[in-house]
C-alpha cells in the first residue's frame, strides 16, 4: 500500500520516464524513427517531434520534481528531531527566487545548512528550463535515404580490387579514361566523397609547404558507383520509367577509402626500379613511388623545366631528374570500407552515405601500380600483351601514343611557376597528384569490364564478317567478367534529425540524474517511517502546517502564533536569528 498512497506520484513519475526516454531515444537513434513520412518527412517534421516529446517531458519533470520537494520537506519534518523551520520554509514551492537568492547571498544568515538549501532549491528551479536549452543548443536535420524494399531488387557493383594488368586494355584509351580532367576525380561527385575532418582541412588551408610536419591530411571515399548498373536502369527491371527520377540506395556496397598526406621531398628512390618518365621532348614528368607500408605509399612527382622543353631536350637532357628531390610528394594509404551509398537516379551523383564498417587496410604494390602507369602512358607499340598488341596493329592502332603525358606535364609546370608568386597553389599542385593517382586504382578492376563484356560479345557474334567477329570476340575475351552482388533499390528521402553529441550526453545526464533523485525521494515516502507519517498529507501547504504541525523553540516548547506577530518589531537580522532556532515538527498521521 506504500506504493499506492498517494498512487498519482508515482503515475506522473513513471510518464515523466517514459517521455524522458523517448526523447533521448528518439535524439540518439532518429534513423528507427524518421522512415515514417509523419516524422522524417521535412526538416520541420523532424525538429516538431523531438519538440512534442521535450515539451511533454519536461512539465512532468517539473511536477515530479516539486512532489519529490514536498515529499522530503515534510519528511524531513517527521523525524524524531523535526527540521529547521527556515530550512523547511526554504523547500516550500511558496518561497519566491527573491527570497532564495537573498539567503544564499545575504552576510547575516545564521546557518551555512540554510544557505545550501536555498541554492538547491534555486538548482531545481533551473532544472527544467536548462533541459530545454540544452537539447535545442545544437541541432540539425541531415536527409536521408530508405531503400523501397518492397520493389524489385536489382544488383549492381561494388569496387574489386586494384588490376595493374587491365592498363594493356585501357592503354588505347588512355586520354578518354583519363582525360583532361586527371586533375579532379576527388571533386567528381558521382565518384568521390571528401570525409576529411574539419581540423584536418583547416591545417591543409595554411600549409604553403609540402612537407609532413604541416598537420596537412585529407579523406576521400570512392564508392563502387552506379555507371555499371545503367543498362539494368535502362531496361526498366520493375521501375517506373515515368514522373520524377527517382533516387536508387546501394546496399553494403564496398568502396576505396583514400588517406593522404604531405611527404618529404627528398626522399631517396632507385630510379631504376621506383621511378618512370614519361612525356615527349618539349614537356615530360618524373614519376616516383615507393611502398612504406603494404598498404601505404610515397609517391613524388618532378616535372621537366619549361626551359628544356623549349629546346626539345626534356627526354636527352636528364639534368632534371633526381633520386632524391622533387618537385611535390605525397603518402597514400590504402583502405576499403562498405556503405549504404544514394545515388541520383537520373546522373549518378552520391547524395547521401552511411558507413557500416572500419577502414579495413588492403594492400597496394608501388611496382604494380607504377607499372600501370608506364603502359598507359607509353605508346600503344610497349603494351606488354603482345596478343592484344597485334588486334591493335590490325585495327591500325598500333603506333598510337596518348597525349596524355604533355596534358599531365603542362599542368603541372604552369603550377609550378605560379607557385613561386602564390605559394596557396601548392595545395592544386598536391591535390592533383592525388586525383592523378586514384585514377588507375579506382578504375584497373573488373567491374568496369564486366557489362561491356556481356554487351560486347553479344554484337561481335552477330556481326556478318568472319573476320571481324574473330577479332572482335578475341577482343572481348580479354575482359575480365564480375558478377553484381549489390542490391540496389529505389529510394525515398526523408530526414534524421542530428542532436550534437555533447548536447544529447548533458541532457542524459541532467534528466536522468533529476529522475534519479526524484525516484529516490518517492522511496524514501513510501519505505521510512517519517516519509510514510505524511503520506496523508492534504496538496494545501498553509493546511497542512496549521493542522498538522507545530513550532518549538531551542528549549523545545511551542512556539504559538501569536509569538510571530510580536516579533515584527524586531530587526531582519534578529528575526532569522530567533527563527534559526526554531523547528517544525510533524504531529499527526493521516495515511
Amino acid at each position: 500500500m506504500a506504493f499506492l498512497c498517494p498512487s498519482w506520484h508515482w503515475i506522473i513519475f513513471w510518464l515523466a520516464v517514459l517521455f524522458n526516454v523517448l526523447t533521448i531515444t528518439y535524439a540518439r537513434h532518429p534513423e528507427n524513427f524518421s522512415w515514417h513520412a509523419w516524422i522524417g518527412g521535412s526538416p520541420a517534421k523532424a525538429v516538431l517531434i523531438l519538440s512534442v516529446l521535450s515539451g511533454i517531458a519536461s512539465p512532468l519533470i517539473a511536477v515530479t520534481l516539486g512532489n519529490s520537494l514536498d515529499i522530503l520537506r515534510d519528511s524531513l519534518a517527521a523525524r524524531n528531531q523535526g527540521h529547521g523551520l527556515i530550512d523547511n520554509q526554504l523547500l516550500q514551492a511558496g518561497t519566491g527566487v527573491e527570497a532564495l537568492f537573498t539567503t544564499v547571498f545575504r552576510r547575516h544568515v545564521p546557518t551555512k545548512r540554510s544557505r545550501l538549501w536555498s541554492a538547491f532549491r534555486l538548482l531545481c528551479m533551473v532544472v527544467v528550463p536548462a533541459l530545454g536549452i540544452i537539447i535545442f543548443s545544437d541541432i540539425n536535420t541531415a536527409p536521408v535515404f530508405y531503400g523501397d524494399k518492397s520493389a524489385n531488387v536489382t544488383y549492381g557493383f561494388g569496387v574489386g580490387s586494384f588490376n595493374s594488368s587491365l592498363a594493356t586494355i585501357l592503354q588505347p584509351m588512355a586520354d578518354l579514361t583519363f582525360s583532361t580532367r586527371f586533375k579532379d576525380i576527388l571533386s567528381d561527385s558521382d565518384i568521390s566523397i571528401d570525409i576529411s575532418d574539419d581540423s584536418d582541412r583547416a591545417r591543409c588551408a595554411i600549409a604553403t609547404a609540402v612537407s609532413p610536419d604541416n598537420g596537412c591530411r585529407s579523406k576521400y571515399y570512392l564508392p563502387g558507383g552506379i555507371e555499371n548498373y545503367a543498362p539494368a536502369l535502362l531496361a526498366g527491371d520493375g521501375r517506373s520509367n515515368t514522373g520524377p527520377v527517382q533516387p536508387v540506395l546501394a546496399i553494403n556496397q564496398n568502396g576505396f577509402y583514400f588517406e593522404f598526406a604531405d611527404a618529404n621531398l627528398n626522399n631517396y628512390y632507385n630510379t631504376t626500379v621506383e621511378c618512370i618518365t614519361s612525356g615527349f621532348a618539349i614537356g615530360a614528368f618524373q614519376l616516383c613511388m615507393q611502398n612504406t607500408l603494404a598498404n601505404q605509399l610515397q609517391i613524388s612527382i618532378i616535372i621537366c623545366p619549361k626551359e628544356l622543353g623549349s629546346n626539345e631536350s626534356c627526354l636527352s637532357d636528364k639534368s632534371w631528374q633526381s633520386p632524391n628531390h622533387s618537385d611535390w610528394a605525397i603518402s597514400l594509404s590504402v583502405y576499403q570500407r562498405h556503405a549504404n551509398i544514394a545515388y541520383n537516379g537520373l546522373n549518378g551523383t552520391i547524395l547521401s552515405h552511411e558507413f557500416l564498417d572500419s577502414p579495413e587496410a588492403i594492400n597496394i604494390s608501388a611496382s604494380d601500380l607504377l607499372g600501370a602507369f608506364k603502359t598507359i602512358l607509353g605508346p600503344t607499340k610497349s603494351n606488354p600483351d603482345p596478343a592484344f598488341l597485334s588486334y591493335l596493329t590490325l585495327l591500325g592502332l598500333g603506333a598510337n601514343k596518348p597525349v596524355l603525358p604533355m596534358s599531365i606535364w603542362q599542368y603541372f609546370e604552369g603550377l609550378k611557376e605560379l607557385q613561386v608568386t602564390n605559394p596557396q597553389t601548392t595545395r592544386r599542385a598536391i591535390t592533383a597528384l592525388q586525383s592523378l593517382l586514384i585514377i588507375p586504382i579506382y578504375h584497373f578492376q573488373a567491374k568496369d569490364f564486366a557489362e561491356l563484356r556481356r554487351l560486347l560479345i553479344g554484337l561481335a557474334s552477330n556481326n556478318t564478317n568472319p573476320t571481324v567477329q574473330a577479332l572482335g570476340q578475341s577482343i572481348v575475351e580479354l575482359f575480365p567478367d564480375a558478377e553484381p552482388t549489390v542490391p540496389i533499390y529505389p529510394a525515398f528521402l526523408r530526414y534524421n534529425l542530428q542532436v550534437g553529441p555533447h548536447s544529447l550526453l548533458a541532457y542524459t545526464v541532467l534528466s536522468n540524474f533529476t529522475l534519479l533523485f526524484c525516484l529516490a525521494v518517492q522511496f524514501i515516502g513510501s519505505l521510512t517511517v517519517p516519509g510514510r507519517k505524511v503520506l496523508g498529507l492534504s496538496s494545501l501547504p498553509t493546511r497542512n502546517i496549521l493542522t498538522d504541525f507545530e513550532i518549538r523553540d531551542e528549549r523545545n516548547e511551542l512556539v504559538p502564533w501569536g509569538k510571530f506577530i510580536d516579533m515584527n518589531k524586531l530587526s531582519e537580522r534578529d528575526k532569522l536569528e530567533r527563527m534559526s532556532k526554531m523547528r517544525i515538527l510533524f504531529i499527526s498521521s493521516n495515511c
